[in-house]
């Protein structure tokens, strides 16, 4: 999910320990699970576990210990995600986008462009699509819009051909 955000320059796995003294006050080193590099620059930490390990370890405490030793210079925050943190509809498209960014179509994308250049309601992809005469490679080129920026849902769901979407889109 953090790879298809546009605001996401660059993310490395299991960067470098950030040393913290542990609840006992013994020295412990905190892997954050990515170190993430956004557009402007800012950079933060990010650790990933299961809510319910979250919950039953008091690790929320443990990385306010780490969070509190972290240097500015390794990262600005560090930031907690675990599945509650997005909607299961979220990973879902964020899944798919991976997967049609893989096969670009430069070709389906520049009509589906133009045809949002020009669109002055909200709509379904399906109308989209039909409008393109494209089929697949018209859904996919949605899609791919839609996580560029160009086009958004008007809430968060599945995207789907049934999904409406608009060109204004929210930040």
């Amino acid at each position: 999910m953090l790879a298809g955000r546009r605001d996401v320059f660059n993310i490395h796995e299991q960067s470098a320990p950030i040393s913290y003294r542990n609840r006992r006050g013994r020295p412990q080193a905190h892997y954050p699970d990515f170190l993430l590099t956004k557009r402007c620059g800012t950079r933060l930490a990010i650790a990933v576990k299961p809510h319910g390990l979250v919950e039953s370890t008091g690790f929320r405490d443990e990385l306010a210990l780490v969070r509190k030793n972290m240097p500015l210079s390794y990262a600005k925050d560090l930031v907690l995600i675990t599945e509650k943190s997005f909607a299961p509809c979220e990973a879902r498209n964020a899944e798919r986008f991976h997967e049609f960014r893989r096969h670009a179509d430069p070709d389906a994308d520049a009509l589906i462009l133009d045809l949002l250049a020009n669109l002055k309601m909200d709509t379904t992809i399906a109308s989209l699509v039909a409008a393109s005469g494209l089929e697949g490679r018209g859904f996919r080129a949605v899609f791919r819009a839609i996580y560029n920026g160009l086009a958004s849902t008007i809430r968060k769901v599945d995207i789907r051909p049934s999904t409406v979407i608009r060109t204004e889109v929210s930040k």
